[in-house]
């Protein structure tokens, strides 16, 4: 994958023994609905004029590099109009290496551009289908794991289900409710108080459960949840590197800010505004 220090037959754009300018190209990675989405919010080739106009007709493509030497993924994803990438996180994990090209798409008999060296402009190139043209980074990118309750559990319908259950083999813990349970909470989601009861009963239990699973060696440990876990449990105790059964309820209660004290104040809340209403 390591692409620097290369020598190529022909002008490359990028490289400094052949170029005097730099392309201005932003390039931005985001997590968005259990992808990696890679892309370009700027992408200009200065004044080589050449290259734009060898994309726009097709002959040479944009070219997107992805390697993750922990899953063994890899694949290019062509363009002609900037990078837009989006990639599954089931085929991630941890480190990726990233490269952006232009690869031609055709063979070229008499390459020039007017934008390489002047020493090298007089001369033309045999360029065959698949070289690159230009190179326009490499990066190294590590998959930030999120610890936010937001992410780490999430909440969905279920048609088949009778009563609650819960489900480990995703990137997040899945609360699945039964579908007349779930069309009820959308109801309440808008009050504030009832968001409280919600994760001082509903994500309570579900990180609780959660917790247990953290000693099960290597079943769940390559979860994002799994690694959100033991990350907030290193911020709470850098003693261990996992909680002990008996320090688990307390783990728990850090993580939702002390949801039962939390349950116990808004029922009082929700009867005040009940008995005042009434009067």
């Amino acid at each position: 994958m390591k692409i620097s220090g290369y020598k190529f037959g022909h002008p490359v754009f990028g490289l400094e023994d052949y170029y005097d300018f730099r392309p201005d190209i932003n390039i931005e990675q985001k997590v968005e609905n259990e992808d990696l989405v890679i892309s370009s919010s700027r992408f200009d080739l200065g004044d080589n004029q050449k290259l734009r106009e060898l994309i726009e007709n097709e002959d040479a493509h944009i070219v997107t590099e992805v390697f993750c030497s922990y899953t063994m993924y890899r694949k290019s994803f062509n363009s002609k109009d900037g990078i837009n990438v989006r990639i599954p996180l089931k085929n991630l994990k941890n480190r990726l290496e990233i490269l952006y090209f232009i690869i031609a798409n055709k063979d070229i008999e008499k390459y020039s551009n007017d934008a390489i060296k002047p020493s090298l402009r007089k001369q033309n190139f045999y360029i065959e289908k698949g070289d690159i043209l230009g190179m326009l980074g490499e990066e190294i990118v590590t998959l930030d794991v999120s610890t936010s309750m937001d992410s780490i559990v999430k909440i969905r319908k279920s048609d088949n289900n009778e009563t609650p259950t819960f489900y480990w083999n995703e990137s997040s813990i899945i609360i699945n409710l039964p579908n007349s349970s779930f069309t009820k909470l959308n109801k309440f989601k808008a009050s504030l108080d009832y968001q409280k009861i919600l994760v001082s009963s509903i994500l309570q239990s579900a990180l609780i459960h959660a917790c247990y699973k953290l000693k099960i060696d290597g079943q769940y440990s390559e979860k994002n949840w799994h690694k959100a876990l033991l990350i907030n449990w290193q911020k709470y105790n850098k003693q261990s590197e996992s909680p002990s059964e008996e320090e688990i309820p307390e783990f728990v209660e850090y993580m939702l800010k002390k949801p039962f004290r939390l349950l116990i104040d808004t029922i009082e809340e929700v009867d005040d505004k009940i008995r005042n209403t009434q009067a």
